[in-house]
């Protein structure tokens, strides 16, 4: 069948084309059989030669896959044994890395640790060290704070204290402030019988105030120990100020002078209200002070009337001129009668000291002459008296200083 070439059919026959070598000789048989016999004959002889061929090509596959396999063994054998003389020379190289490593790392080891647990040591002292330190600095720090809060504590003590002293003072201040009021409205009561009403509870409106012969006056009264500050007197004058319906203010320090002012001291606001400033009050000649207080506001009665009347009246720009040139007159009048009656205060206290002085003088000459008595009548009697004669001698009373307000 591998000699099959073509088949060609004309009409009814069937042309087969076999290429054959010249020695083959064609059997009688296929030349002598009919067109299905030979059919029938080249269609077995195609199976036998396919089954043939089969069978060869089998034999052939499986003698080459023997020779594949028994080579392919053969190469993996050479490569596992080639292998396992690599792995084995491998495992002798490892083996003296290893030898050598070990050899080589175990100083290394040695002084790594060596150095970790100086390293450590060193550490440790050191933390140790700052520890210590932070320790050092933390107790210096608390008692520092400790001497800090103490301090701070005996500074708040000492300013409780100095508050609560402050508290006391301003409250016996005021205490003293209120009783040199109340002892000013006794005296104007029981002397003149002036009627004041304290209003130093109210702002702006002086310590007392009362209407004197129908003319509005308000007092400001200082119970100091020490000279009244000029903001005390610029506080009346604010309160005149604030108050100009009001004819007249008297500024009064009962035991000490005024800044600014001698004794006596006369000065008008600009509205054209009298101020009256009275010094060492309770060591004055009361009963002539309050007089001329009293002389005073009788002085500036008609005056401060006429300025009302001026002011209600439709005619007041006519008058005012009139107004200006009277205020002066007055002014002026009033300012020569303060200076009369501080001269006369002047001469009364240097008049009451020469009074002392010659009170004090007697006084020593009676005692000259007791002793002097007694010495004539021990050397004529020859009796030494052994008990003294009382002798009493009056003094005169004088006014004690008040407390301050």
């Amino acid at each position: 069948m591998s000699a099959f070439q073509t088949s060609t059919k004309i009409n009814d026959c069937i042309s087969y084309t076999f290429h054959l070598p010249l020695s083959f000789q064609m059997p009688v048989n296929l030349l002598c059989c009919s067109q299905q016999e030979f059919s029938t004959a080249l269609a077995f002889a195609s199976t036998f030669l396919e089954k043939q061929n089969l069978s060869l090509n089998d034999e052939i596959k499986q003698k080459l896959f023997e020779e594949f396999s028994q080579s392919t063994i053969q190469k993996l054998s050479q490569q596992l044994k080639k292998s396992q003389d690599e792995v084995f020379s491998l495992q002798n190289t490892l083996r003296t890395i290893q030898d050598s490593q070990q050899t080589t790392l175990e100083p290394f080891k040695k002084y790594l640790e060596s150095e970790t647990e100086k390293r450590i040591s060193a550490e440790k002292s050191f933390a140790d060290e700052k520890i210590s330190e932070i320790k050092q600095s933390n107790s210096r720090l608390e008692s520092v704070l400790q001497n800090e809060l103490q301090k701070k504590s005996e500074k708040i003590s000492e300013l409780e204290q100095l508050l609560l002293q402050k508290t006391k003072v301003q409250n016996n201040s005021q205490r003293k402030g209120r009783e040199g009021e109340e002892e000013l409205e006794s005296i104007v009561f029981h002397k003149k019988g002036w009627v004041l009403t304290n209003v130093g509870k109210s702002a702006h409106s002086a310590d007392s105030i009362g209407t004197i012969h129908n003319l509005s006056v308000r007092f400001e009264v200082k119970n100091y120990t020490n000279k009244i500050p000029q903001k005390e007197v610029e506080k009346l004058r604010n309160d005149m100020n604030d108050h100009p319906d009001t004819d007249m203010g008297v500024f009064v320090s009962l035991n000490t002078g005024i800044v600014g002012v001698e004794n006596l001291k006369v000065e008008w606001t600009p509205h054209n209200q009298l101020i009256f400033y009275i010094g060492n009050f309770l060591e004055s000649d009361i009963d002539m002070t309050l007089d001329f207080v009293e002389y005073l506001i009788q002085s500036i009665k008609p005056f401060r009337e006429l300025l009302n009347r001026i002011q209600l009246s439709e005619q007041e720009s006519a008058l005012q001129e009139k107004l200006s040139r009277s205020t002066t007159c007055v002014q002026s009048l009033l300012k020569r009668c303060v200076q009369n009656y501080a001269e006369y205060d002047t001469h009364r206290k240097a008049l009451q000291d020469r009074i002392d002085a010659l009170h004090i003088s007697m006084k020593s000459n009676f005692a000259g002459m007791k002793s002097e008595i007694e010495t004539i009548l021990s050397i004529l009697t020859g009796i030494k008296e052994n008990e003294e004669i009382p002798v009493e001698i009056t003094t005169p009373t004088t006014k004690s200083k008040r407390s301050k307000k």
